[in-house]
């Protein structure tokens, strides 16, 4: 027997509140207590509680938009091109269907209370894992989604790069051109990402630049190569390089896991009288529109970010369309892209 679905009244007795708390917790949570919000949100998770607005099953009338949750606030994504071009691509296709899009990001830094408060047709997420609830409740609310750049499950539909492989394809490069003393700089990983039992982006990056560090007998242990992490912005990029300039002058390449950070890296460098790429080469990843204007042109890795959103987009009408949870997952191509950021040495 199918188990009944738990009510606002359920809810609200559970609580010992009124329907109108219960409201005010999903859609204005400014307008209770702290405690009582918890109390709500605890009890909600519970009861397996799921607000009206957020099910499609409970209404057939479509509303016309979908949702891209973001990965931060929007302060972080807006400061990442990548991101701002994996979403030109969503909006070309929303305008192509007459939708519009909302950007969502974490309420109260939790995906799941940021999907409760919204009213969409589906989403589009970034950089969700299997382990995420937010993969559980999106499905439980029989919301069509498709994740970007995302450690998916088989049932969760994608749309990724091979970053394995990417990240070889850059790092082989480094090593031909004759770099053995290299700065690595990674993207940071959250605390729920390093306590996954699925390979983060990160470490997936990583496991490719190993690959091609131990076609040429050296590991990601060598003591020439250095391992630093970083936030995904201009700022850290210069940070970094600060700090690689104080504690590893050897260093002849600066590897970066985010064209950003390695845009930072060189407007470090070059503030402070250091030659690209004569005293450091520095290489990215993503290739951003910005990767050919900074000077000189960055050595990057090209995924195709505009076509990501894009292709995510097109792929979640299809589901609603179809009005079924589908398993769709697509590997977009990459490509290396050579240029001036990255010299060749003896």
């Amino acid at each position: 027997m199918r188990q009944k679905r738990t009510t606002i009244i359920d809810l609200a007795k559970a609580c010992n509140v009124s329907k109108t708390t219960i409201s005010f917790a999903f859609n204005n949570p400014e307008r209770i207590g702290k405690e009582t919000y918890d109390l709500i949100m605890q009890k909600a998770k519970e009861l397996d509680y799921i607000p009206n607005p957020a099910g499609r099953n409970f209404s057939l009338k479509r509303k016309q938009t979908i949702g891209f949750l973001l990965p931060q606030q929007f302060e972080g994504t807006f400061s990442n091109p990548y991101i701002t071009q994996v979403i030109q691509g969503i909006g070309d296709i929303c305008t192509e269907k007459d939708y519009t899009l909302t950007l969502i990001p974490p309420f109260n830094d939790n995906m799941n209370d940021a999907v409760y408060k919204v009213s969409v047709d589906g989403l589009i997420t970034m950089g969700i894992n299997v382990e995420m609830d937010i993969v559980e409740s999106l499905k439980r609310m029989f919301i069509p989604f498709v994740t970007i750049d995302g450690h998916p499950g088989e049932d969760t539909p994608s749309i990724n790069i091979d970053n394995k492989a990417a990240s070889y394809d850059l790092m082989k490069e480094v090593l031909e051109n004759g770099h053995r003393n290299i700065a690595i700089v990674a993207l940071k990983e959250s605390e729920y990402e390093k306590s996954m039992r699925f390979e983060s982006t990160t470490q997936i990056r990583l496991s490719g630049f190993e690959k091609a560090l131990n076609e040429y007998g050296i590991s990601l242990s060598d003591p020439n190569i250095n391992i630093y992490d970083e936030e995904c912005f201009i700022e850290a990029g210069m940070n970094v390089a600060k700090q690689i300039v104080k504690t590893n002058k050897d260093a002849t390449c600066i590897v970066c896991m985010s064209d950003v950070i390695a845009i930072g890296c060189i407007t470090y460098l070059k503030q402070n009288s250091y030659k690209i790429p004569q005293d450091f080469s520095v290489v990215g990843f993503d290739n951003i529109k910005t990767s050919t204007i900074v000077t000189p042109n960055l050595t990057t890795i090209m995924q195709a970010s505009i076509e990501k959103g894009e292709i995510a987009a097109k792929t979640l009408f299809d589901l609603i369309d179809k009005n079924e949870i589908a398993t769709i997952h697509k590997i977009l191509p990459h490509r290396l892209i050579k240029r001036d950021s990255l010299k060749k040495i003896n």
